[in-house]
């Protein structure tokens, strides 16, 4: 290899030493470059290896046609993987090599620190693979620095590294902490501020964290290559993803320049497309669609105004006439927080009606339960409750030191489930005692159903049986409900295109329930033959409408989202065939979903939601909206316990299983949902002192099906949750559905 030279601060132990063991005697290191001479590489290797700025980039000049072996070759931080053909040389160990001559002895002093620092990072190329040291970013003041606008990886507690975007805290009115940025993740829009030792350049980083990628990782990692290849020029019919991995594939590994090619240009920190989600946040991005960034209105740090606290303190002002969403006496104050003493805003009322119920991919809350804001949060560790408070909430309304001493306890209980006396140390943070019905309250749209002409059921001198319609029928919750209601039930159609749902009711009732197909291929001339339909209930799939899929298409065509309006369809259809009959009507869906998508559903429906959850009626919290004309969608929650209420009731007898929890928080179709705790850690059943798992036909109970309703066709244990993590709660669909027994034929 011709000498060549490499720069470096501070300078590297030779590379070529550690491959041959050979003494240093073409080598000369000062203290801004290394020079190699007459570099002597293993015998069988095929060419040359040339190095490049070893700050950076370690390029590959040699080409490998054989089949190899590899073997791992280490020094000052930099792991070189080595492909040779000599199986005789596996076993021989990297000798550690300083230089032989310095400048000063700071210079060594700088070495050994390089040296013990293993920080590496990942890069294929053809058959040999590197991986290259870290070199830092921007350093002001020995403070690593990333610009507004710079793309990176940050790296969440208990989380893989993500890309994001970091952004000006004065841009969404956050505080700036020493040593920290604020970050947003691309694929979501939430907002974090992380330490500057959990961010990293995204394209120094982007083969070591680009592995197993999820379909919503997919997507993040696509937005951040988007950006980053918008700012090197590529034009927009180059930006399809296919085109963008391969693109970084090559870009990312040529690049030797020390500074950051992907920074925005000064004055332009943010892509269009993220100006365009995050309207509501940035000051900068004024008159542009709504995104779907949930924030509230700019807060004012509440102990940075003197004046506030002494009005609180001398009862000049109430907390109630403050909203504690925003941190703002100036606002009007429409309603109250349901958890916490104090006001709420218009705004921020909003938001904590989006999300309340939102849970994270590990099943805790993915908002702060104060100012429905993500960021840096603390989650309760009782595993029933799993909320999270952010750290600006925390030190406005309990105090400047409470966040220190929250994340010092562990365990830690959250000011709703601690014990009343523990709740007088809370500063302005005021737990209300019935706080769990104040939220079914606050959701209360006070909608007053028009009253029905049923005078052709009344005058029957025999109550006739029911004939039901239902639209994504799954595994036939709706017909489990009326038959335990003791409704005669004349027809049930149901139109299911699941096959293990199919099943599950073929096995069960046979030809009593007629299948009907796609919904999306019922026309107006079939269902004609179905009529006359007494009752219409469905629910169209939630992934796409639901807050916190960050993947979510809504009511785009794409995604499943759109098939509300196919219920619309065949619902107006009905109503207009069966005009000599009142038709009765349930549609139900996720209850943290956008206020927008919200006001589209009830816009078509003609009415506003009312939210019903399953932990008033079972041992499982199940938040749901329901639209529809059943007198009682819009009546109060019932208020009496049986033992259906809690899990230890529930379990199987006579086997010595105890409940570690009361209630199971919320079951989808992921099996970890089934777990409980902060960390997902915690399985929610003991037998015989020893922690278990709920087994299936418990998780029927619960639903309110029989025991083994789902054991059929040898479905294993997975596909048996995910039917029943579609279902919806039997007990629920059977208050809502009570009503029908006064006019329909009943067994009794």
């Amino acid at each position: 290899m011709d000498n060549t030279a490499i720069s470096t601060s501070p300078p590297v132990a030779n590379t070529t030493d550690i491959l041959t063991a050979t003494a240093l005697t073409d080598i000369n290191i000062t203290a801004t470059t290394v020079s190699i001479n007459n570099i002597e590489t293993f015998e069988d290797s095929d060419e040359d290896v040339k190095l490049f700025d070893l700050k950076r980039k370690l390029h590959e000049g040699c080409k490998s046609n054989h089949t190899t072996d590899t073997k791992y070759l280490e020094t000052n931080g930099l792991l070189l993987e080595f492909h040779s053909k000599a199986k005789k040389r596996r076993g021989r160990k990297p000798k550690m090599v300083h230089p032989k001559s310095c400048d000063s002895e700071e210079l060594k002093e700088e070495i050994e620190q390089c040296l013990e620092k293993k920080k590496t990072k990942s890069c294929k190329r053809k058959l040999h693979s590197y991986q290259i040291p870290l070199s830092p970013q921007k350093d002001l003041g020995n403070k690593v620095c990333f610009p507004v606008g710079s793309v990176i990886w940050g790296k969440l507690s208990g989380f893989k590294p993500w890309p994001g975007l970091v952004i000006n805290h004065e841009d969404i009115q956050k505080k700036s902490s020493p040593l920290t940025v604020w970050v947003l993740w691309f694929g979501d829009y939430k907002i974090s501020e992380l330490p500057l030792s959990k961010v990293t350049r995204f394209d120094q980083y982007f083969y070591l964290n680009y592995k197993n990628p999820s379909k919503v990782f997919s997507v993040a990692v696509t937005e951040a290559l988007e950006v980053c290849a918008q700012r090197s020029g590529l034009k927009e019919d180059e930006l399809s993803s296919e085109h963008l991995f391969n693109w970084a594939k090559h870009r990312f590994m040529e690049m030797v320049e020390d500074k950051d090619p992907f920074l925005p240009l000064k004055g332009d920190p943010y892509p269009q497309f993220v100006k365009r989600k995050l309207q509501p946040i940035f000051k900068t991005a004024e008159n542009i669609e709504e995104g779907p960034v949930r924030v509230s209105s700019p807060p004012n740090p509440l102990f940075e105004n003197n004046d506030l606290i002494n009005k609180l303190k001398t009862n000049q002002v109430k907390i109630q006439e403050i909203c504690i969403g925003c941190k703002s006496s100036d606002k009007t104050i429409v309603a109250q927080h349901p958890l916490f003493e104090g006001g709420l805003c218009e705004q921020c009322k909003e938001n904590i009606l989006e999300t309340i119920f939102a849970l994270d991919v590990d099943n805790t809350h993915a908002f702060c339960s104060i100012c429905s804001q993500s960021g840096q949060l603390c989650i309760c560790s009782v595993p029933e409750c799993n909320r999270v408070y952010c750290i600006n909430c925390i030190q406005s309304w309990v105090g400047c030191d409470a966040w220190d001493l929250i994340l010092s306890q562990n365990p830690w209980s959250c000011f709703l489930c601690r014990t009343p006396n523990k709740r007088r140390a809370c500063g302005y943070l005021q737990a209300k005692p019935n706080w769990s019905l104040n939220i079914m309250h606050m959701f209360n749209s006070h909608q007053k159903l028009a009253e029905p002409n049923l005078s052709y059921l009344t005058k029957c001198p025999e109550r006739p049986p029911i004939r039901v319609l239902s639209l994504f029928d799954g595994i036939g919750t709706g017909k489990v409900a009326l038959d335990q209601l003791g409704l005669t039930i004349k027809e049930y159609f149901s139109s299911e295109v699941d096959a293990d749902a199919l099943i599950v009711k073929r096995f069960t009732y046979g030809q009593s329930i007629k299948e009907i197909g796609d919904i999306t291929e019922l026309t107006e001339v079939k269902l004609s033959e179905l009529c006359p339909l007494d009752l219409v209930i469905g629910g169209s799939p939630c992934n796409d409408l639901s807050l916190v899929n960050p993947a979510r298409k809504g009511f785009s065509e794409e995604g499943t989202g759109i098939l509300f309006f196919e219920f619309c369809r065949i619902l107006s259809i009905v109503q207009r065939l069966c005009k000599d009959r009142h038709v009765f009507w349930l549609y139900e869906n996720v209850a943290a979903m956008k206020t927008s998508y919200k006001n589209i559903i009830s816009r078509f429906l003609g009415c506003k939601p009312a939210l019903w959850d399953a932990k008033f009626f079972s041992a499982q919290h199940r938040p749901r909206y329901f639209w529809g004309n059943l007198p009682t969608i819009y009546s109060s929650q019932p208020t009496t316990e049986d033992d259906s209420l809690y899990l230890d009731k529930i379990l199987s007898p006579n086997c010595n299983r105890k409940a570690r929890v009361k209630q199971l928080r919320t079951v989808t179709t992921r099996s970890n949902s089934l777990r409980q705790g902060k960390n997902e850690n915690i399985l929610p059943v003991e037998m015989d002192g020893e922690e278990d798992a709920i087994w299936i036909t418990e998780l029927e109970k619960i639903f309110g099906f029989p025991t083994h309703y789902t054991d059929v066709r040898n479905l294993n244990h997975s596909r048996r949750q995910r039917l029943l993590g579609r279902a919806w709660s039997v007990p629920v669909i059977k208050f809502l559905l009570s009503p029908l027994t006064k006019l329909f034929h009943t067994a009794t």
